[in-house]
């Protein structure tokens, strides 16, 4: 009762607020004239629920974005997404990226957990970054599905789910090739897309892309630049009519990245602008432009040296979807398999002066096969049946070099009697994870009415996890040269390895979850629906793939992670207004956190310990568009968070969750008389609110709340084909955004204790891209 009490009172605010403004908008309309047919908002098409529908017809709050979107905003990854989208963020770490949808995410220090909010890439399930690399060209469209997720994106989706969707053969014969160049940090892209029929029945595309993110910070170590990368990647597809009632898609994606480092070495303390090291190192520790890198300094010089901090990402996705219309029914069988391979150095005092450094080779393979029965839609019962089985192999590989203290009761617990020279260790941890899951799914929607429905389901799902870590130590001067590419495991010093308490077996987790949601929807008026959701999303346990500390073994508990599950309250409402050229969306929300799984950063084992504590968020969200003229629309989208732990950090709010974020925008188009020519312009505001990074809140590693312009202005021409357009992002050149901050491994040494230094990540200025396309 007071958990119902406290959503209900809360929303009563947004209701009002709400009633008031659609009332007023309806009013002041009902006395203009009719508003012409090109004033009226196009009908943006969603799949959130399993089947095409409007937006404006789902109890679900959904943000979506066209192929069109994509193409024209510039969001060529999903660093370039996120700012479209408010109460989204992206989680940085050394390790990998992770999105967060409603301020609850899962942070990137651990290798072995999968996202709280995976993606799903032409409906195959992809819980690691990793997996996404290649998706963002030549797409058809993104939904940001908020929320957990039980139904149809329900595989470990406790935060909501992204799906993504290639861009589809077509029917008619078409080509375009596009290219940019980027003024600011010398960046450019190419990309080519040809697609058409091969018979009547089958049909091809093929798109191909060069991308160069080019460097916008500057390595002191190597006198040459950092921050950018270089991608390319390739995506091929068939679509086949077997029959007049089977259609086949056959898809295949390749993509190849490799990225230099972005995290630098900045003091908390301003009074601090460089540090000594040992060896005769002297760096900077200021947060600007500037970084070094690699080992300038001392013994770590020859195996991480300047420059060599880099990672290398290569992906490969391949999905059959096939359609089989079973009379009025639908059966739809998506098989999929997704693998990576990804390799890197950091230097992990994030500076030249080269006392502890790491390198990683990761590796994994998914095999997928999901199958639903769609009942017709219209009727007075519609339901979803399905079914998942997934497989995963996650290997990774992982050596880390750091000092070894002096401390005499130190090097007994490290069983040495007197320090090796030179005084490091090589941890080179070995591990392995197979992981297996099958999951059961249905939904029944009931229409009780023309105008009232409820739908109730549920997944049951059932994992199995595997896991078997080792670690090999080296210490003394072979520590200095061993890596995760030269390691010999057989002249290790010191092995450790992890099973079962009094089990000889790996590490092993069973687990079973039942995640029911339940959806009411009303009809309230034309073009209003109001709608109110139960839901429940858990995502399976696991363990912290980096099983290491300074002093080993550790014990086994330390090793697993348990579930983590989100309980989701919802009230929210869609209208259609001043006929059909305005949109106002919004919803409140109260959602209960049992077990996050919350990573931190333990800079004395050099590394991240991963932790299970109860949490809360709160939350408003609001979207709206308006088309003022038949060329010009307003727009914009708000997400209010509160956020708090109720354990571990308790009263903290959650990492990567902003209180406010939000956005504004005004696009036009207007035709340039009878030229053939066409002006679009797009302004648009994105703004994020301050925001910490883990859940111990420290100032030092807090983020400022900051608004980035972003200006587009193209020329188009459909009787030729061409466009040439300039897309400004960060157009007033804020350069002191901060991504991610963490202490570093100098953090903890009593020498630096006054400066503070800190390990972060600053966002990229200014950027002007020149675009030119042509279709044909």
């Amino acid at each position: 009762m007071m958990l119902r009490s406290t959503l209900l009172r809360r929303s009563l605010v947004l209701g009002a607020s709400s009633l008031a403004f659609s009332l007023n908008a309806i009013a002041q309309e009902a006395g203009s004239e009719p508003a012409e047919d090109d004033r009226r908002l196009q009908t943006v098409t969603v799949t959130a629920q399993g089947r095409e529908e409007s937006l404006q017809d789902v109890g679900v709050a959904v943000t979506a974005l066209s192929g069109q979107d994509i193409t024209t905003r510039g969001i060529i990854d999903i660093e370039s997404l996120v700012p479209e989208t408010p109460g989204v963020t992206l989680a940085e770490s050394p390790f990998q990226r992770t999105v967060a949808i409603r301020g609850l995410g899962s942070t990137g220090g651990n290798l072995g957990i999968e996202q709280s909010a995976p993606f799903f890439i032409d409906g195959v399930f992809g819980g690691r970054s990793g997996q996404f690399l290649a998706p963002f060209f030549d797409l058809e469209a993104v939904e940001i599905i908020r929320g957990p997720q039980a139904i149809f994106f329900g595989k470990n989706a406790t935060a909501g789910a992204v799906s993504i969707k290639s861009a589809r053969p077509t029917d008619d014969f078409l080509a375009s090739l596009s290219a940019g160049y980027e003024i600011e940090n010398e960046g450019s892209f190419g990309e080519a897309v040809i697609s058409g029929p091969f018979t009547d029945t089958l049909r091809g595309r093929l798109a191909v892309r060069y991308t160069d993110r080019g460097d916008y910070l500057r390595d002191t170590s190597t006198g040459g630049g950092a921050g950018g990368y270089e991608e390319t990647a390739i995506r091929g597809g068939l679509e086949w009519d077997l029959s007049s009632d089977i259609e086949a898609y056959l898809k295949y994606e390749h993509a190849e990245r490799e990225a230099s480092r972005r995290f630098q070495l900045a003091c908390a303390n301003p009074e601090v602008t460089e540090i000594a090291g040992p060896f005769g190192a002297v760096v900077e520790c200021v947060l600007d432009d500037r970084l070094s890198s690699g080992a300038a300094f001392g013994p770590l010089s020859q195996t991480y040296p300047p420059g060599g901090d880099q990672s290398e990402n290569e992906t490969e996705n391949v999905a059959l979807q096939v359609d089989w219309a079973l009379g009025a029914h639908s059966l739809e069988l998506i098989s999929g398999y997704s693998s990576y391979g990804m390799q890197f150095t950091d230097g992990l005092d994030r500076s030249a002066i080269g006392l502890a450094a790491s390198t990683t080779d990761e590796t994994f393979e998914q095999w997928s096969q999901e199958v639903r029965l769609i009942s017709p839609s219209g009727g007075q019962f519609e339901y979803v049946l399905g079914a998942l089985y997934l497989e995963q192999t996650h290997e990774a590989l992982q050596s880390i070099t750091q000092p070894i203290p002096s401390d005499p009761m130190l090097l007994a617990a490290l069983g040495l009697t007197t320090p090796p020279n030179p005084p490091f260790l090589t941890d080179v941890i070995d591990a392995t994870q197979e992981a297996e899951a099958y999951s059961l799914f249905a939904e029944l929607t009931w229409n009780f009415t023309d105008s009232f429905r409820v739908s109730a389901g549920a997944r049951y799902t059932s994992e199995e996890k595997d896991f078997d870590p080792n670690v090999f130590r080296y210490f003394g001067p072979v520590a200095t040269q061993t890596t995760v590419h030269n390691f010999a495991s057989a002249t290790a010093d010191q092995v450790f390895t992890f099973e079962n308490p009094g089990d000889a077996e790996a590490l092993r987790r069973d687990e079973e979850s039942l995640d029911p949601v339940v959806t009411a929807e009303w009809e309230a008026a034309d073009d209003v629906l109001l709608y109110a959701t139960y839901a429940k999303g858990t995502k399976a346990g696991g363990y912290e793939f980096f099983a290491r500390g300074l002093f080993l073994p550790l014990p086994a508990n330390f090793l697993s992670i348990e579930e983590e599950e989100a309980t989701n309250y919802e009230l929210g409402f869609k209208s259609t207004l001043a006929e059909g050229r305005a949109r106002l969306n919004g919803a409140v929300f109260l959602t209960e956190i049992d077990g996050f799984q919350n990573q931190v950063v333990n800079t004395q084992i050099i590394g991240f310990e991963t932790f299970n504590a109860d949490a809360e968020i709160f939350g408003v969200e609001m979207d709206g568009v308006f088309n003022i003229t038949d060329t010009y629309q307003l727009g914009g989208s708000f997400s209010y968070l509160d956020t708090e732990y109720k354990e571990l950090f308790t009263g903290n709010p959650l990492p990567f969750a902003p209180e406010f974020s939000g956005n504004l925008y005004l696009a036009g188009h207007r035709s340039l008389g009878s030229t053939g020519w066409q002006l679009n312009t797009r302004l648009q505001a994105n703004h994020t609110g301050e925001m910490s990074f883990d859940g111990t809140n420290a100032e030092p590693d807090r983020a400022d709340a900051y608004t980035l312009i972003d200006l587009r202005i193209g020329l188009e021409s459909e009787r030729s084909g061409w466009e040439i357009a300039v897309n400004a992002k960060n157009l007033t050149d804020e350069d002191d955004i901060l991504l991610y901050s963490a202490p570093t491994f100098l953090s903890n040494q009593p020498q630096y204790a006054a400066a503070n230094p800190r390990g972060p990540l600053v966002g990229e200025g200014r950027t002007i891209m020149l675009q030119v396309r042509k279709d044909f």
